[in-house]
């Protein structure tokens, strides 16, 4: 993919990459400082060809700021800047999880499908969003990527070829080689 960082299983567990560290908030000054990296951000899920968000800190920015496009079709985006949950709600789900951040890898991650944040707009206006069922998984992985959690980290009974994993509480702990 274009410039997106991406990282391997050796490194999903390293603390120095840049995935695992927390986003920092956006000064709202002037928000069209922002607009060469959300523009980037918009064209990353386009180039993919199964992607429907992305966090800033995925193009090395660790800003709080993310693109969700769920139709994948120009001009149908959101962008979230400093983005604060409300409510995560309804009954869990188990549904098939990927990122482009950790390519050619999959998993089951179970969440609540239903969703409700507040974010700062590319006008500079904040606004309130509800999401429901898939769109709601989408949002809530990429709050994660803001607070340095990949989906992997919330996969159940995840494994690795030639690798143990180590779980507490269904969150891995430790990765041993075989």
């Amino acid at each position: 993919m274009g410039n997106v960082i991406e990282v391997t299983i050796n490194d999903l567990f390293d603390e120095n990459n840049i995935l695992r560290h927390k986003s920092t908030e956006v000064d709202i000054v002037d928000i069209s400082s922002l607009y060469g990296l959300i523009n980037n951000m918009k064209k990353e899920i386009l180039l993919s060809s199964h992607a429907t968000g992305i966090s800033a800190i995925q193009l090395g920015s660790p800003l709080r700021v993310f693109v969700i496009n769920m139709k994948r079709e120009k001009n149908r985006d959101i962008v979230a800047i400093n983005p604060r949950v409300i409510s995560i709600s309804g009954r869990m789900q188990k549904r098939l999880e990927g990122c482009l951040s950790l390519p050619n890898y999959s998993g089951k991650v179970k969440r609540r499908n239903k969703i409700s944040f507040l974010a700062i707009d590319m006008e500079g206006i904040e606004r309130q969003y509800e999401f429901e069922g898939y769109t709601a998984a989408v949002i809530q992985h990429e709050f994660d990527h803001l607070d340095g959690i990949l989906y992997w980290d919330r996969m159940e009974n995840a494994q690795l070829p030639n690798k143990r994993v180590a779980y507490d509480n269904e969150k891995v702990i430790e990765v041993l080689e075989n």
